[in-house]
């Protein structure tokens, strides 16, 4: 098994965690079906890539499911909690080509963790998500996904290329709020900034 505290990175995509392992310069991905990672060099979905030194990832004609970036959080004894991450608090998203994050089940963009992501690039991405009202919890209670969404300590800085947030169907959270194309959760600095070419 491999020891994930040695991960350089970690990214989400297509609700898979795939780590990425510099010594061995390679990904790895998530064991099935057991709860466990195994050791094998895989390769992430076509059209995304990543270098470690720039902490960049970059979108070259993806169609993915959806893409999950977080920043690496560690608890009191310096291990990694599980969460979802890349390296640093900053990370660059070059989008290069059509791009498309589409999913019937979840959020298609999450963002959280205090990470920093600014989109770079020529590139097009569509975000799409479509809610079913027939969605519900074990209590019966209806959920939604909102297609993009920044969480609390987390910016979303849109400073090049185009990125659109569209969401479908009809989804409402349990306090009756609809799913939104863009959100921000958390009680504070959380933000989208998108600034003029």
């Amino acid at each position: 098994l491999l020891d994930l505290s040695r991960a350089d990175a970690v990214i989400e995509i297509d609700d898979r965690q795939y780590l990425y392992f510099a010594e061995q310069n390679g990904w790895m991905t998530h064991g099935d079906p057991a709860n466990e990672y195994r050791p094998g060099v895989v390769m992430v979905p076509g059209g995304v890539s990543y270098d470690l030194t720039s902490n960049t990832l970059t979108l070259n004609n993806a169609h993915l499911n959806n893409l999950s970036l977080r920043h690496l959080i560690y608890d009191e004894e310096g291990r990694p909690t599980g969460e979802k991450h890349v390296p640093k608090a900053d990370l660059t998203l070059v989008l290069m080509g059509n791009n498309v994050i589409e999913t019937g089940h979840r959020t298609a963009l999450n963002i959280g963790g205090g990470l920093n992501v600014t989109v770079t690039g020529e590139g097009k991405l569509r975000l799409h998500s479509h809610n079913d009202p027939g969605n519900r919890d074990e209590h019966g209670n209806q959920y939604a996904f909102d297609t993009l969404v920044v969480e609390q300590n987390s910016t979303l800085t849109i400073a090049g290329g185009e990125v659109t947030a569209e969401i479908s169907g009809e989804g409402y959270w349990s306090n009756g709020n609809p799913a939104m194309p863009a959100a921000l959760r958390g009680r504070e600095n959380a933000a989208l900034v998108i600034r003029a070419a």
